[in-house]
């Protein structure tokens, strides 16, 4: 079944390096759900939708449809309700779809193509909150487009489905100021047949000390580069059991490992990994976001139970969170050159 993923490299909204010791912030964890294989009712070379949810937990959201194209000849389908895990005949052309509370307008409907005898199948995403307060909203919001763009969603104990994608989930309602979106939130991304569940944790920024921490012996500026951007990286480091750093929150429940690549001033990319002591290499890049899991370290020399030296090794693209632009923001990043990393002293398991 072809699952409907948004491209990565979204930009959101501001971070704060601000930090409050008693602040909550959200995290992430999967859950089991179960997703129908396939609609009800199919018409065997019939064109129309198919839109699976989630049944276990069931999900809440109502689903809108309307047509692209003003001069499509069936004009009954303006915010036609659609019946989950039913199929829905529909006439060829170009369609939007969307939740009827408003929260994907601005830009965020869902556009989608129904070609003639071919059923068209998408499935959702969702969230569900383990406790009260918590706020998403999309990834992408734009300030200010026609008042629209920045809407969130509370979330509660039911399913709430979503387009699959990048999101900002928020504990407490944020502040927003004028037409701005608010700031901060922690960026999530949501993959389609998904249920993950959002609790939370105390907010603990973390520090890099010098023993975890890697500049080119020689005084050169530039260690290798990351990105399209070719963005040049003058410090590496190693931070165990991540869970915050320079404002960038490790959106899940379990504390994975990252590796820090630091540029220009509080430029940050961080990488999550999982330590595994293979041969392949001792540290992998996580699967999330529609991106596999990749060797990150090899060449890995540990002593005193200490990691002394690894590899950084070239390629990609691995699952990253950054700043980048002064704002949280997930990509698939390609790290451009390898580099050995020497003289270290990290206690990781």
């Amino acid at each position: 079944m072809a699952a409907i993923i948004v491209p990565l490299m979204l930009v959101v909204s501001s971070i704060s390096n601000a930090q409050d010791k008693s602040k909550q912030v959200p995290v992430i964890e999967s859950m089991n759900a179960k997703y129908p294989r396939n609609c009800k009712g199919v018409i065997p070379q019939q064109s129309g939708l198919c839109l699976l949810t989630s049944t276990k937990p069931k999900a809440s959201t109502i689903w809108l449809l309307k047509t692209k194209d003003q001069s499509m000849p069936d004009q009954r389908f303006m915010d036609k309700r659609v019946t989950p895990n039913s199929f829905m005949p529909l006439v060829p052309g170009n369609y939007y779809l969307y939740s009827n509370d408003g929260f994907d307008s601005g830009g965020h409907e869902l556009l989608f193509t129904v070609t003639s005898g071919s059923m068209k199948t998408i499935e959702t995403a969702a969230f569900k909150a383990s406790g009260k307060n918590f706020y998403i909203r999309h990834f992408q919001s734009k300030s200010g487009v026609n008042g629209a763009g920045c809407g969130m969603r509370n979330l509660n104990s039911k399913a709430s489905d979503i387009l699959p994608g990048n999101y900002l989930v928020y504990k407490g309602y944020p502040i927003i100021s004028g037409i701005s979106c608010p700031v901060g939130g922690v960026a999530v991304n949501a993959l389609a047949g998904e249920v993950q569940q959002i609790g939370s944790r105390k907010q603990a920024n973390q520090k890099l000390p010098q023993s975890s921490i890697y500049h080119h012996p020689d005084g050169v500026s530039s260690l290798t580069s990351i990105s399209q951007f070719r963005e040049d990286i003058h410090e590496i480091g190693l931070i165990p059991k991540w869970i915050s750093y320079n404002g960038i929150v490790n959106p899940y429940r379990k504390k994975y490992h990252a590796l820090v690549l630091s540029g220009v001033g509080t430029r940050t990319y961080i990488i999550p990994f999982i330590l595994k002591r293979k041969k392949s290499g001792c540290g992998h890049s996580l699967a999330k976001a529609g991106l596999a899991s990749m060797p990150l370290l090899t060449e890995c020399k540990f002593a005193g139970g200490k990691l002394k030296a690894f590899k950084v090794q070239a390629g990609g693209s691995y699952y990253t969170l950054n700043n980048r632009h002064g704002v949280a923001t997930i990509e698939g990043n390609n790290i451009n050159n390898s580099i050995q990393v020497k003289e270290l002293a990290v206690s990781i398991k």
